[in-house]
């Protein structure tokens, strides 16, 4: 009953300085972005946009209309190491915004003693003591509100340093689900190849005993397929290679036994013209720099109200007894209340510097947040250009590719006939392939590019509220 008690007091005193603290100025530092003074467009200077329209969609990933790859982001997200790194280092930064939240907030003391004594003649005598004790120090330049800011700034950008990671994994793992996919389509457009070179040579071969076919001819389709052999080798290597990068991206043991897609999707729409530049006010690497420029804006207004005197109140009471029973039977006996003026004199040596130091760092953070500032729309600007680029290569490769094979089927219905060589037929085949493998490959950097556009922006097409 008595510690009960002696918590019941300690709780409501520390209980009700809590909420008048936490009642006023507890707001966060207000955005930096006009302190960069940077002239920036309201739309991207790039001319190369497509036209079109993009539904709003729930998310970015629903842009490649891809379900097997919604569960793969999902699982990077939820298994990847590097994630769950991060959200380690996120409740670290939790706990230090938290202390510099309670410096606001009384300090609070709980004492009890007691003692036993003998005298000459034997007699005993018991003392049995309670005090508790509190000390504030009275905000009154906002010093200490300040310092408060400056830590929710810090846990705001910390906040967005994991959301930047989230968005950084699932990038990676789009990237890397298709660049697996891409690998096992070239391996077996290889092992096509490869089929085809066994099919060719087994006919020239039998022209040849049958006196038709050159041995020249023989020779050279011998060497086709040796060197078809050897890039099934070196595609079934890559293929093995991007499919363990992509389980170990998904928190899987690198077994390479994930079941892959047999196709590169098309992407759903074409880039949307006249994007604005808003959509970047919300990527995360952008807000997490805006929140330390204003917390070190913060942290450079509290470094120069140390000079300032400081001032704080204490409040004392306890009560003694013969009797530990009897400690909390009346209110506290004895009460003291005092207040403490302190204004630093000699040691502004070591403020100054203090002074000088978070004023370095605030320019600082002011040069890294226009760094990053700028950097982001070079990203961007860069992403555009690189999306209408790959779209017309694709295109490109697209008819390339299909008069490719055409011309293939051809020069190979001619040489039976006796109306090619096979030096038209072998490099028919070559082009065949070359174009093919083009194709797969410019699909998937079409596709990659779309996750940088994505990255760059920090989200989709659509600026959700």
């Amino acid at each position: 009953m008595i510690i009960r008690r002696i918590l019941n007091i300690y709780s409501s005193s520390l209980f009700g300085a809590a909420l008048f603290l936490l009642a006023g100025c507890a707001t966060a530092p207000e955005n930096q972005f006009a302190s960069a003074d940077l002239k920036l467009p309201e739309e991207w200077s790039s001319e190369e946009k497509a036209v079109g329209e993009v539904e709003a969609q729930s998310g970015w990933i629903a842009d490649f209309a891809d379900e097997q790859l919604v569960g793969i982001v999902s699982e990077a997200l939820e298994h990847n190491r590097s994630l769950q790194a991060a959200a380690a280092r996120l409740d670290i930064a939790r706990s230090v915004a938290w202390v510099e939240g309670v410096a606001q907030l009384p300090v609070a003391n709980l004492n009890t003693r007691g003692s036993r004594a003998l005298n000459n003649r034997g007699e005993r005598s018991d003392s049995f003591g309670l005090s508790l004790g509190l000390s504030w120090e009275l905000d009154l330049w906002g010093k200490i509100r300040n310092g408060k800011q400056a830590g929710m700034a810090e846990w705001r950008a910390s906040q967005e340093d994991y959301r930047a990671a989230q968005l950084s994994i699932a990038a990676r793992t789009v990237k890397a689900w298709y660049a697996a996919v891409e690998a096992q389509l070239q391996l077996e457009l290889a092992r096509r190849t490869l089929k085809t070179y066994e099919s060719n040579l087994q006919t020239v071969e039998e022209n040849y005993r049958s006196g038709v076919a050159r041995s020249l001819d023989v020779r050279l389709l011998r060497a086709n397929l040796a060197g078809s052999q050897s890039a099934v080798e070196q595609r079934l290597r890559a293929s093995q290679s991007s499919t363990r990068q992509l389980e170990t991206l998904l928190g899987r043991y690198p077994s390479k036994e994930i079941e892959l897609a047999m196709v590169l999707p098309e992407l759903v729409g074409e880039v949307p013209a006249g994007l604005p530049s808003e959509l970047l006010s919300r990527r995360p690497d952008l807000i997490a720099s805006e929140r330390r420029l204003a917390a070190a804006l913060m942290s450079k207004k509290e470094a120069r109200k140390k000079l300032l005197p400081s001032i704080s109140l204490s409040a004392s009471g306890g009560t003694s007894s013969s009797d530990i029973g009897d400690l909390t039977n009346d209110a506290f006996k004895v009460w003291n209340l005092a207040y403490n003026v302190v204004q630093p004199l000699f040691p502004t040596k070591a403020i100054r510097a203090g002074v000088v130091r978070a004023k370095a760092t605030h320019e600082l953070a002011l040069a890294n947040f226009a760094n990053t500032m700028l950097t982001a729309f070079q990203e961007v600007e860069v992403a555009l250009d690189a999306q209408a680029s790959y779209t017309r290569d694709f295109m490109a490769q697209q008819m390339a590719a299909e008069e490719s094979i055409a011309a293939e089927e051809l020069a190979w219905e001619q040489y039976e006939y006796g109306l090619a060589d096979i030096a038209t037929v072998l490099e028919s085949q070559r082009r065949s392939f070359n174009t093919q493998r083009s194709l797969i490959q410019v699909t998937n950097q079409r596709l990659q590019s779309r996750v940088d556009l994505y990255l760059a922006l920090g989200g989709g097409f659509v600026l959700e509220n």
